[in-house]
This record gives C-alpha cells, sequence and structure tokens, in this order.
C-alpha cells in the first residue's frame, strides 16, 4: 500500500495542482499536467504562437494559434496510459478498502456474539434472581399474614376474656342492687303499715282534736303519703354492658399496629384494664341503698383499652395563656364548598390561600370530580369557580398571588392554573410517573415528588435535578404532601417512613425528625417565620417544629374540632387554613407568637 502511494505522489500528481491528474495532457517537451491548469498557465503566459512549459520553460508552438485561448490546452493530446494508471491504482485502493471494511465488520460482528452472549446469562441469572425474589416475596408474605393471624387471634381472646369480665361484674352489681332494692322495698311495707296505723289513730282521735289540728295532720300525712308513692313507683334500671363504637373501633385497631410493639402493648393495655375493672368494687357503706345505685350508673362508662401512646425523645411545652391552659389558634370561620357541577360526592385532596388585592382566594382539588375549585371571599361575600381537568387533581401549590400548581393522576401530569382575575388553565407538563407532593421554589420552579424520587423542574416541563433522599438507609416510600420554607428549602412528608425530612433543591438532607410511632404525616405548612406544622391525621393533632426541626409541641388537637385533618396551608396573614374530613375548610387565626 506505501508503494502504490509513492507511485501515484510521484508520477501521477500533477504539478501545477499537486492532485492527480485529471484529463492527463502531455507537451511536446513530455511534461503533463491536467487540461484545467495547463489552460489556467495558457490563459497567463501566452504569445502570439504559443507558451513557454511550466516546468522547463521551453517554449511550445501551438498547432492552430488562431483557435480561442481557451481551447489551446485541449488541442494536446490526452495521456491515455496515465488515465489507465489512475484507474488501476482507484480500483487497488477500492479493493484494499473493501478489504478493511471486511475485516472492520467481522470483527464487530464477533463482538456482537460475544454481547450477545454476555447479555443471555445476565438474562438467565435475572430470571433466576427473579424467581428467587418472587419465592421470598410469598415466603415473607405468608409469614407475615401467619403472624397478623396469631396476633389478632390473641387481641380476640383477650377481646372477649374482657367482655366476659364486664358481663360478671355487671351481673355482681346487679345482684347488689336487688337486694338493695328488695330491702327497701321492706322499709316501704312498714311504713305503709303505719301510715294505716296513723289512720286509723286519726279517726279515733277525731273528736278530741280541734279542727284546724286535724286539717295540719292529714295535710302532713298526705304529703308523707305522697313521698312513699313516688318512691314506690321507681322503677329498676336496666344494668347491660354497651360497649361504645370507638372502643369496638379501637379494638380493630390494635391489628395494624407495629408488629414488633403489638404484643407488649396489648398485654399492657389489658392488664392495666384489669386492674381499672377489679378496682371498680362496691364499697359498703351505713346507707348502702343509695351507694350501690350510684356505682350502676357508672359501668355504661368502662372503655375498651388503648394502645399507650409514645411521645418524641424532645418534648417542649406549647405556648400557654396567662390563664395558665395552652393557647390555642380560636377557629374563626369554615368554609363549604358547593356541589353545583359535582357528578359524585368531592373529595378536597389539598388547599391552598392566595391574596389578591382586597381578596381571599381559598383553592381546593377535588380528586373525585376532576376539578379545582377557587372560593373568592371579599368583604363578607363568598363566590365559587370551579374549572374542570383532564386527570384526578391531588396536591397543591402556589407560584405567586394568581396562580397555583396542580399534581394529577390518570394522565399523569403537572398543571398550572391561574385563579384570578379568571380561572383558567395556563400550561402543562406530561410525566411518565405518578405525582404526589408538590412545592414551588419561585414562581417559575417546581419541586415534585412520586413514592421515591423528588424531581426539580420549570413551568416549561424542564427537569433541572432529579434525586433520591434516604431515609434510614431506605429511600422514600410515600411522599405525600409537600412545603417550602422561607429559606427555600423543601419539606417532605413521608407516611411509610414516618419522618419529616428538610432537603435543599440539590438533593442534600438537613434534617429529619420521626412522628410518633403509628402516626403517619399528613399535610405540612411553613409560617413565615419558618416554622413547620405537621398534620398528624390518625390521632387529630397539628405538632409544630422550628425551622432547624426541634419539636415545638402540640398547637392543635382533637378538642378543637379537628376531625379527619388531612392538608394545611397558611397565608401571609399567618392564618391557618385546614382541610376537615375532605369536606370542609377550617380558618383558625394565628397565635400571638
Amino acid at each position: 500500500m506505501a508503494t502504490a502511494h509513492r507511485i501515484r505522489d510521484k508520477h501521477l500528481t500533477c504539478s501545477i495542482c499537486f492532485e492527480l491528474y485529471t484529463r492527463p495532457k502531455t507537451l511536446p517537451c513530455m511534461h503533463s499536467f491536467c487540461e484545467h491548469c495547463l489552460e489556467n498557465h495558457i490563459l497567463a503566459k501566452r504569445d502570439d504562437k504559443g507558451f513557454g512549459c511550466p516546468m522547463c520553460n521551453t517554449h511550445t508552438l501551438m498547432p492552430d494559434p488562431a483557435a480561442p485561448p481557451d481551447k489551446w490546452a485541449s488541442q494536446f493530446k490526452t495521456d491515455f496510459k496515465l488515465v489507465g494508471m489512475l484507474e488501476e491504482i482507484f480500483q487497488i485502493e477500492q479493493e484494499r478498502s473493501v478489504v478493511k471494511d471486511a475485516k472492520k465488520l467481522n470483527q464487530l460482528l464477533d463482538d456482537l456474539r460475544s454481547s450477545e452472549n454476555t447479555l443471555l446469562d445476565k438474562i438467565e441469572i435475572d430470571k433466576l434472581a427473579l424467581s428467587k425474589i418472587s419465592v421470598d416475596q410469598d415466603e415473607i408474605s405468608q409469614q407475615i399474614s401467619d403472624v397478623f393471624s396469631t396476633i389478632k387471634m390473641k387481641i380476640q381472646r383477650k377481646e372477649e376474656a374482657l367482655k366476659q369480665r364486664l358481663n360478671q361484674l355487671c351481673v355482681q352489681r346487679k345482684d347488689i342492687v336487688s337486694r338493695s332494692w328488695l330491702s327497701k322495698q321492706k322499709l316501704i311495707d312498714q311504713i305503709n303499715s303505719q301510715i294505716e296505723v296513723g289512720e286509723k289513730l286519726t279517726s279515733m282521735a277525731v273528736k278530741d282534736t280541734s279542727e284546724g289540728e286535724v286539717e295540719k295532720f292529714h295535710e302532713t300525712q298526705a304529703q308523707f303519703k305522697k313521698a312513699v308513692d313516688n318512691a314506690t313507683s321507681v322503677s329498676l334500671p336496666n344494668v347491660e354492658l354497651n360497649l361504645k363504637q370507638e372502643d369496638i373501633t379501637r379494638f380493630d385497631s390494635l391489628v395494624f399496629c407495629d408488629i414488633r410493639q403489638l404484643k407488649a402493648e396489648s398485654d399492657k393495655s389489658v392488664s392495666n384494664t384489669d386492674k381499672e375493672i377489679t378496682g371498680v368494687v362496691p364499697e359498703k357503706s351505713k346507707s348502702g341503698e343509695a351507694k350501690a345505685v350510684k356505682e350502676v350508673k357508672s359501668v355504661k362508662t368502662f372503655k375498651a383499652p388503648q394502645p399507650p401512646q409514645k411521645v418524641p425523645a424532645q418534648i417542649i411545652l406549647p405556648q400557654t395563656s396567662t390563664s395558665g391552659e395552652p393557647a390555642r389558634p380560636p377557629l374563626v370561620a369554615i368554609l363549604t364548598p358547593t356541589k353545583d357541577d359535582c357528578d359524585k360526592e368531592p373529595e378536597y385532596q389539598d388547599v391552598v390561600v392566595l391574596r389578591e388585592s382586597k381578596i381571599q382566594i381559598v383553592v381546593v382539588s377535588d380528586y373525585n370530580n376532576k376539578r379545582v375549585v377557587a372560593i373568592y371571599v371579599q368583604q363578607g361575600s363568598k363566590t365559587q369557580k370551579s374549572i374542570k381537568l383532564d386527570g384526578n387533581p391531588t396536591r397543591l401549590c402556589t407560584l405567586d398571588s394568581t396562580k397555583v400548581g396542580v399534581s394529577c393522576s390518570d394522565p399523569y401530569q403537572v398543571i398550572v392554573v391561574t385563579v384570578h382575575p379568571e380561572l383558567k388553565q395556563v400550561a402543562t407538563i406530561n410525566t411518565t410517573i405518578n405525582n404526589l407532593g408538590i412545592a414551588a421554589l419561585n414562581p417559575n420552579t417546581l419541586a415534585i415528588s412520586n413514592k421515591n424520587k423528588i424531581s426539580v423542574v420549570t413551568t416549561t416541563g424542564s427537569i433541572l435535578k432529579e434525586f433520591k433522599t434516604k431515609v434510614d438507609s431506605s429511600f422514600y416510600s410515600m411522599s405525600w404532601y409537600m412545603a417550602t420554607t422561607p429559606t427555600g428549602s423543601i419539606i417532605v412528608s413521608d407516611s411509610y417512613a414516618e419522618v419529616i425530612s428538610c432537603v435543599t433543591p440539590t438533593g442534600q438532607t438537613l434534617w429529619q425528625w420521626k412522628t410518633p410511632a403509628g402516626t403517619p404525616p399528613s399535610g405540612v405548612a411553613c409560617d413565615k417565620q419558618g416554622r413547620i406544622y405537621v398534620v398528624l391525621s390518625s390521632i387529630r393533632e397539628v405538632h409544630r417544629l422550628s425551622q432547624t426541626g426541634q419539636y415545638l409541641g402540640v398547637v392543635l388537637n382533637k378538642d378543637d374540632d379537628l376531625v379527619l385533618p388531612s392538608a394545611m396551608d397558611i397565608d401571609q396573614f399567618g392564618q391557618w387554613y385546614m382541610l376537615k374530613k375532605s369536606r370542609q375548610i377550617q380558618i383558625f387565626k394565628p397565635l400571638a407568637n
């Protein structure tokens, strides 16, 4: 191949353009040049009869000087030997190139066959791993099922034992009341006999007694008899075992407690209840009748055992009022969206609040009816608008004073909706995963979460960052609600891991706070001071954390009329908005501090 290159460069290259000959023309001095190169040379160096050779400067006469100068080069003979050599070398190079390409293709095929064999081996290994995982999953599922069955059976046995004890106690007390009633009845009979004796004595003494004294005696006698008749007309109350529905529900909820703690907690609860029951023994008193009746009424107030509640390791007491009682934000209003354009019963999943001029706008996402509802409150009047979406809206976030972001499922989308001055959809981002939580980092950037990943995206759909954050060596499993702090951090509420995490938009975890065991968090919100509020729906409470994750105590509980609270938001004036039973919005006035 090197020889062919040397021959081509030395003998087949034009000395004017230094390229391979193109239609080579040979002069009488035996020097050859490309036809177009020779033509350019003639036009530049010609005289009336000819021109000088570009190589040796030999004067060459033209066969036909009368022809136009641009045609002089074509009058010389073409060197077909050079043309043949060029074609031969070109063919040789083509054949060598084909052979080289064939070798490369063979090598590529060998590599592909090797890769195919490797992939087949990996596929077989993955199949074995999948089959093993399936077997392990079935075994673990069966083990969990057996454990739950055993625990449920033990709870049912303890429940039956408790009911039997309560029934025995009721029967015992009923016997005591019956005996007391019999003794009272004997006393009443004795009183009646004394009345009869008194009537006889009265009739005998009327003649010797003044008229005023007789009337006074009869009046006193009638009052006494009326009191006795009222006493004898009292019927014995039925003493029955009345377990309240909430107590029965509490029994059922024990089945879903933490497996590692359930047995110890249920044993402890039953033992404590046994002590309470055995401690309620009728006291013997000198006036035993009245005491027994009061104790029978108390039988109806027995409650089923409750699992002991666990509190966080660090407890800081909530703010207290001047009267010494814990300060609570007062409930100032309740908003109930109308159902004018509903096909199904509404289920509001999230709530956000916007302030535009003097208008207060409360926005909720109605999952069942695929709509976003905006309630406009201004100077005591209230109007409502709604907009239908393609998917089922779940979570909301505030982008600015006029726009909200909405995460949807079926189809998976993130939608930007303008709520003022009119309610309309202005942007749609299609996603490939089911988004759960959503929060706004700024008016043009969102943080959205699915089961185990957080994505930072723009409102135009560009993905800026994706990351996974660990909780106790495991990734997020169910990031329900999200919020942002004044410093730009993201607060994530993980219901499965039962943890609140504070992360940066780049994926760095700043702190994490574990909720009390068995209380998965739902809604989260953040005020202007950076304090975080966590909704614990299962125990009907709202807890407060500092911006560094310190626990600051309980700010709302079931005594504040919290019923199935789920989502929460705080407006720019510090007013709280809470979803109640996924049907209403409770509005609380903020605390002073």
